[in-house]
């Protein structure tokens, strides 16, 4: 703004005889042109910051829609690595069914072990806010709920389904009280003293010959076991079987696939698997549906907002320029005013010093 002032020709630095006055004038105008440049700032601003500070919930807002999106996307790379599993899983068995042979059958039960663990790590493999399938909360075995703000300041819950597999055990009876957490992708439970604790009393993993004694009822999903003394605690426990996601257990739910009573439960159950995990891609699509639109109205209410403040600038830009040019015209023609007044001056000079010849009068002009 100082530069509307001191351009061109008219520069405050001007050696000719007006130059005192006009710095006098010009510091003048430009204290008026400032009041006026802060007067529109002033009558604008809070307009410039509420646009962006309404720009700035929807962006939020979009950010959190997107990666909802983002793990719609995701969850389509889960399960289809989710349904390779479960094939594979369908192999391993027919290879059990098929061998008689005790050493084959501890292999293939590992095997299967290892298939479950793979297939947890790919429904986990996404961090939470990327991730509508995986990472399953403790206690409930069920995804995180996702929360998207509405316009009105309030919110709405997409719920999804659980591709994983997991499980916890519940005291019951003389075990009323006791709890063991499922580690889906560590393949190892753990005895804790709530569901959803950090810290475990101690862990076993779901290798074979972990139990000295076990009994399931897999039509109840109870269950009665004793830990193996050298692997474990020897820790006994009664209670019931909490399942959640595919609802598939480790290979000591089938009877270690040592029989066929075993390995045809373990069949029926990815059988089952394969149909729940259908529920799961649909629940994924029932979230991407109520989600685009939203996704849709942020953008192109993002866009808007900022062609809001891009027009409100240029308003004021343009009332500054104004301003400044305004106030760079009235200097001009003082300055050129003054020149002129200046120049006639010295003409009378001389004159009348030629006239005169150096009298009193023209000692007066001088």
């Amino acid at each position: 703004m100082v530069n509307a002032l001191t351009s061109g020709s008219s520069s405050l630095l001007s050696s000719n005889p007006t130059a005192f006055l006009m710095n006098q004038i010009a510091g003048r105008l430009y204290a008026d042109m400032t009041k006026e440049v802060t007067a529109v700032e002033t009558k604008y601003d809070p307009e410039l910051q509420s646009i962006l500070a309404r720009r700035g919930t929807v962006s939020g807002r979009l950010k959190e829609v997107q990666n909802v999106l983002d793990g719609v996307k995701n969850a389509e790379t889960q399960i289809d690595e989710i349904k390779q599993v479960l094939r594979d899983m369908k192999v391993t068995l027919s290879k059990a069914k098929a061998t008689t042979s005790d050493s084959a059958k501890k292999f293939y039960a590992k095997q299967f072990n290892e298939h479950l663990k793979k297939l947890n790590e790919s429904a986990d493999q996404y961090m939470p806010e990327y991730n509508l399938i995986g990472r399953a909360d403790e206690r409930t075995l069920l995804p995180e709920t996702k929360e998207l703000s509405t316009d009105d300041g309030g919110f709405i819950e997409l719920d999804t389904l659980y591709g994983g597999s997991s499980f916890n055990l519940i005291g019951t009876d003389t075990s009323e009280g006791e709890y063991y957490q499922n580690d889906p992708s560590g393949n190892f439970m753990s005895k804790v003293e709530s569901l959803g604790a950090e810290d475990s009393l101690f862990s076993i993993s779901h290798g074979t010959s972990i139990f000295e004694s076990l009994n399931i009822d897999r039509d109840a999903d109870t269950i009665e076991f004793k830990l193996n003394s050298s692997d474990g605690t020897g820790d006994e426990f009664k209670g019931t079987i909490q399942k959640g996601g595919l609802g598939l257990m480790p290979a000591w739910y089938y009877d270690d696939l040592a029989g066929d009573a075993g390995i045809d439960a373990a069949r029926e159950a990815v059988s089952d698997a394969f149909t729940q995990l259908n529920r799961v891609s649909f629940s994924v699509t029932m979230v991407e549906t109520k989600v685009k639109p939203m996704a849709t109205s942020l953008e192109a209410e993002k866009k808007s907002l900022l062609d809001d403040f891009t027009a409100t600038s240029r308003l004021i830009d343009d009332k500054i320029s104004d301003i400044e040019d305004e106030a760079r015209r009235e200097f001009n023609a003082i300055e050129s005013s003054l020149n002129a007044q200046a120049s006639a001056l010295g003409g009378y000079q001389r004159i009348l010093a030629q006239v005169g010849g150096g009298g009193s009068f023209v000692n007066i002009l001088g």
